[in-house]
């Protein structure tokens, strides 16, 4: 769906401008300040609980418990900061935007009945500007609101007798959610109306429903079943405007009704329970046209756009005195309307109004018009077996005729109407119907019925502005409508019923075959056939493919030509039968040098002559006879006859627009695929003549052919491109030089002859040369010779080279050291490919210094080499070459030698204090020394550095690993480190037998613990227990006997502890009864 106005695409520039505020209005004269810009409504979600709150003077009233809005929306333009919606009434609770709490004002002016200045916006602050897609929810509650418009009928929220009907054109939509209130902004909707499942008024209770708009998708029973959430969903793309609710006692009726293509679509209708039997029955035999009328109409404006029909016919309070288009459902206010040719005017609506809706609310007038135009249009043309397309014009150029013209309602233009109270009027409604039918008068019929409908099929879905139907009628029919619209749409008087005529172009000959010097008589005929005097038409006669080949005689008054057009202005014809044609005669005399040529001619209405149609034929055609080509000259070879030169057929003296085909000869014979303007003599071809045949041909002549006179003879040609030679490269035994020839002619052969010395060298005959050592100190140069069919042969020798010097190698690596350069290790030079024949001798280094002896390719380094590091030199010498020495990269530094036998130690003994563990460190190489360290818990312990360890006091509960390294010169030391012991136990602690306690049991006694005799350095702790259980407060060893004490039994428990060990304990025995 499509914001038509105010919708600006971003640009680059755009997304990087600051965010604005939101456009308050989308500048519609009839309500300055509906509607709001920034932003395109994509989808509407509407969920409200609407509940009766009693019936008052026979109204029932309502009120909303609880209402939300969702919308998906899009900015069309820059970010906004905040944005407008449409909103009247009802308490708002919250706002969100993309689900963050947004602020919120409210802006209203407002008053009983509509006036301009009034508005009702709901501003929105987001926390953050939205860019893109966003969404809003509006949570709210309260009793809606009516709306009265200017001309004082009702919309929005109205109560009835047994419910409540919302309504929303042309703006009351906003009394029942917050929205983007214009019918430039279409969005699919869901709407969820949540009502009672009875109702209750004067008339008693009967079951509720609660119609909308489009598929009724569920009905969810709630609150225990006593209500029921109506859910209805609108796919398509809908104007505000056009929705409905109205929740009442129905009787709802379904059927199905089958479209043009076959589809079926639901038909879901709603009539108010109260109504008559009478009316009940008429009611139901109407709704059978629904589809009948849906079909005929699909016949003109094409598919039905809707997913579902059907209607609501409710009764309501006299303020709703009208019908309505509601999308997919239209509401009707009593039965009656519904049983008349209303039903086809809403049905109409559906398509325009509701899939292609007005831009503003000035543009109206499209689909009122169309809309009242229908019912006459399906009753005269669609219904009867045989359509009365006569009748239809008759009814709408008798309503405009019997209007005079000093009549109030031409005042009102229907395109430039500003005043909502005449929204609704006779410019909207009768001129807008008669608008129609005038238009189909100035187009013609199939012009007009591809406008009808490629107006829907253009643009459903969306709200154009009403200029676009005159660019698509205009773009139709070719012509020109600014007057007509002028007239029609925007000017406040009486427009003129355009004049209507039947045009003919008729020739003498009728066709055949004409030669150079006929002539051909034209005759135009236009018949007034319209319902008012013929006047101000004109005709155009296209005659570009007429005038080219032929002349113009003495034209008569009424015709002139307007470059390749020949214009008419037909006379005033007046309607009356027998005096409604006007004809005009013109003649044109074919031209002496026409051959084959079409004189073609269309007649048709000048583009802002409307009105006229061809209903015979508006065009002729006649062809003249084909005459022979005359050339002046036969064709000439030019150029000079030699090979590979360009010989050309020169054709001087032909017709202009001739074209050739040609045919080469040499020597009299034919030349296989010669066949081009051009010649390029060959070889084979010295000392023949060459000569052309020409055939020329021009469209609409016959050809002729002419041959050519002989050349002179063809000669040899000369070789034009013959450079010096040079020797590339520098002249050294073994090096390549090469001979750069330059640029010699195309196809010619080299062949060469090198010399050293001034001598030539045999066999030496290809484009490169490499000098031997015999060639050392003499100079080389390069004979190059040309040769080519039909050609001269050249020689050209280069300048010598400098004296041939001494060779260098070609491969002369670097070498490398292979091996690990380890003291009693080898390592190995690796030379790498030296050129063939290349004698090498070696020689090593050890940190700079040539080492006495190493002269071979492999080297073991000695202990002196120890840290340093390697290099080897390789020296080539060959006959004839330079001799050359590579020295290789260092080596790393040469490492001590590693060790054989380093095994991991093991520790024997029991790890407890005082006990001690010994270390078994293995079998390691000869000659190496081993040294120990004892850990526990992974710290060295000091001075542990023999094969023998005791535990401390302070090593309890440790673990213990002893650390063995072998040492032997020339080598890396290694150290090995054992698996931990299990963690050190504690020793045992003696303790003597048992305590005892001396002292007399008895209250004021003093009880003393003897421990017994204990080891030197035991500390002895106590711990006095009456009857088995500890007395907290006594740890000494005297224990003084208080009355709590009288009648237990006492013992001491001494307990020995001493660093090493672990603690022993010894219990006493019980003493008597403490008395």
């Amino acid at each position: 769906m499509t914001l038509a106005l105010g919708a600006v695409a971003p640009t680059s520039a755009a997304a990087a401008a600051e965010p604005v505020d939101g456009a308050q209005t989308v500048g519609d004269a009839q309500f300055p300040h509906i509607g709001n810009g920034g932003y395109d409504a994509l989808h509407y979600d509407l969920d409200i609980r609407w509940s009766p709150t009693g019936v008052v003077s026979g109204i029932m009233g309502g009120v909303l418990d609880e209402a939300s809005l969702h919308m998906d929306a899009a900015t069309t333009g820059e970010a906004l900061r905040s944005f407008s919606m449409d909103f009247r009434g009802l308490t708002i609770d919250s706002v969100e935007v993309d689900g963050v709490p947004a602020t919120f004002t409210r802006d209203v002016v407002t008053g009983i009945s509509y006036d301009p200045s009034h508005k009702y916006k709901l501003v929105i602050t987001p926390a953050t500007p939205v860019e893109g897609p966003f969404t809003v929810d509006v949570d709210y509650h309260g009793i809606p609101e009516r709306h009265t418009d200017a001309d004082g009928s009702w919309e929005g929220w109205v109560g009835t007798s047994d419910g409540a009907t919302f309504l929303a054109q042309p703006v009351g939509a906003m009394a029942a959610y917050p929205h983007n209130n214009t019918p430039g902004d279409k969005a699919s909707y869901t709407i969820d109306v949540n009502v009672p499942d009875t109702l209750t008024n004067v008339g008693g209770t009967g079951a509720a429903a609660a119609a909308s708009n489009g598929v009724l998708t569920a009905k969810v029973p709630t609150d225990e079943a006593t209500r029921t959430t109506w859910r209805w969903t609108m796919a398509q793309p809908m104007a505000s405007e056009l929705v409905v609710i109205s929740i009442g006692k129905y009787d709802v009726h379904e059927g199905t009704v089958t479209l043009s293509s076959g589809r079926e679509i639901p038909e879901l209708s709603f009539i108010d329970s109260a109504q008559s039997s009478t009316n009940k029955t008429t009611f139901t035999n109407r709704r059978a046209a629904i589809g009948t009328i849906t079909r005929g109409l699909e016949g003109i404006y094409g598919p039905y756009p809707g997913d579902a029909t059907g209607v609501i016919v409710d009764s309501v309070p006299s303020g709703i005195n009208y019908a309505l288009e509601t999308q997919d459902r239209s509401f009707f206010p009593s039965v009656s309307s519904f049983n008349g040719n209303t039903l086809t005017h809403e049905i109409a609506h559906q398509w325009y109004g509701d899939n292609v809706s007005p831009g503003l609310w000035t543009d109206i007038w499209i689909n009122e018009g169309m809309a009242s135009y229908a019912p006459n249009y399906y009753n005269n043309v669609v219904a009867p077996a045989t359509p009365n397309w006569t009748q239809l014009e008759t009814t709408y150029f008798n309503s405009w005729n019997n209007k005079v013209s000093t009549s109030a309602d031409w005042t009102t233009p229907p395109g430039t109407q500003t005043d909502s109270a005449k929204l609704y009027g006779y410019q909207t409604y009768t001129r807008g119907a008669q608008f129609w039918e005038a238009l189909h008068t100035a187009l013609r019929r199939t012009d007009f019925l591809a406008v009808v409908r490629q107006w829907q099929d253009l643009n459903g879905g969306t709200s154009p502005r009403g200029d676009e139907l005159k660019d698509l009628a205009e773009e139709i029919s070719g012509r020109d409508l600014d007057a007509f619209w002028q007239d029609w749409i925007y000017d406040g008087d009486k427009p003129a019923w355009p004049g209507k005529y039947d045009l003919a172009l008729t020739t003498e000959p009728g066709t055949g075959v004409l030669e150079p010097g006929d002539a051909i008589d034209y005759t135009l005929t236009a018949t007034n056939v319209g319902r008012v005097a013929l006047a101000g038409a004109s005709v155009e006669v296209d005659l570009s493919d007429v005038l080219d080949d032929a002349e113009l005689g003495a034209l008569p008054d009424g015709l002139v030509v307007d470059g390749t057009d020949l214009v008419w202005t037909v006379p005033t014809t007046p309607t009356t039968a027998g005096a409604n044609t006007a004809t005009v005669s013109f003649s044109a005399v074919v031209a002496d040098d026409a051959s084959s040529d079409t004189l073609d001619a269309t007649a048709a209405p000048a583009a802002a002559s409307l009105g006229g149609l061809c209903t015979e034929t508006c065009s002729s055609s006649h062809t003249v006879d084909a005459q022979p080509l005359t050339p002046t000259a036969d064709p000439v070879v030019t150029g000079t006859p030699v090979v590979d030169g360009r010989l050309t057929a020169a054709t001087t003296g032909w017709p202009e627009g001739s074209t050739f085909e040609y045919v080469w000869s040499v020597g009299g014979d034919v030349v296989a695929g010669a066949t081009s303007a051009t010649f390029t003599p060959r070889p084979s071809d010295v000392g023949r003549t060459v000569s052309v045949e020409v055939t020329g041909d021009r469209a609409g002549n016959l050809p002729v052919t002419r041959t050519s006179e002989p050349s002179a003879p063809v000669a040899r040609g000369s070789l034009t491109g013959t450079p010096v030679p040079t020797v590339v490269g520098d002249p050294a035994v073994g090096a390549a030089l090469s001979a750069e020839t330059g640029s010699w002619d195309g196809g010619a052969s080299l062949s060469y002859q090198w010399s050293v010395g001034g001598q030539p060298v045999p066999a030496a005959t290809t484009a490169s040369y490499t000098p031997v050592p015999a060639d050392v100190g003499r100079t080389v140069t390069v004979q190059v010779t040309g040769s080519r069919p039909g050609y001269d042969s050249v020689a050209r020798t280069s300048a010598p080279t400098a004296p041939v010097a001494l060779g260098t190698f070609t491969s002369s690596p670097t070498p490398t050291i292979a091996g690990t350069p380890v003291v009693r290790g080898t390592v190995r030079a690796e030379a790498g490919t030296w050129d063939d024949g290349t004698a090498l001798a070696y020689q090593w280094f050890s940190d700079g210094q040539a080492v006495p002896g190493a002269t071979g390719v492999d080297y073991s380094p000695t202990a002196d080499d120890l840290g340093n590091t390697l290099t080897v030199r390789v020296t080539g010498t060959k006959t004839g070459y330079a001799t050359t020495a590579r020295t290789s990269a260092g080596s790393d530094a040469v490492a001590a030698a590693g060790m054989t036998l380093t095994p991991t130690p093991t520790i024997g003994g029991t790890p407890r204090f005082g006990e001690v563990l010994s270390a078994e460190a293995g079998t390691w190489d000869d000659g190496v020394d081993l040294s120990y360290q004892w850990l526990v818990d992974g710290v060295p312990v000091a001075d542990a550095t023999g094969t023998e360890f005791s535990p401390r006091a302070s090593d309890v509960a440790g673990i213990v690993t002893v650390a063995v390294t072998g040492s032997r010169t020339g080598y890396a030391s290694v150290t090995r480190t054992s698996d931990a012991t299990a963690p050190v136990a504690a020793a045992r602690l003696e303790a003597p037998r048992r305590p005892t306690i001396k002292g007399q049991a008895r209250v004021g006694r003093t009880l003393v613990a003897r421990a017994g005799q204990w080891d030197d350095g035991v500390t002895l702790t106590y711990r006095w227990l009456a009857d088995g259980k500890v007395l907290r407060k006594e740890s000494g060893k005297r224990l003084e006997v208080g009355p709590a004490l009288r009648s237990k039994r006492i013992k001491v428990q001494v307990t020995g502890s001493r660093p090493g060990y672990a603690d022993a304990s010894v219990m006493s025995r019980l003493t008597q009864q403490v008395r």
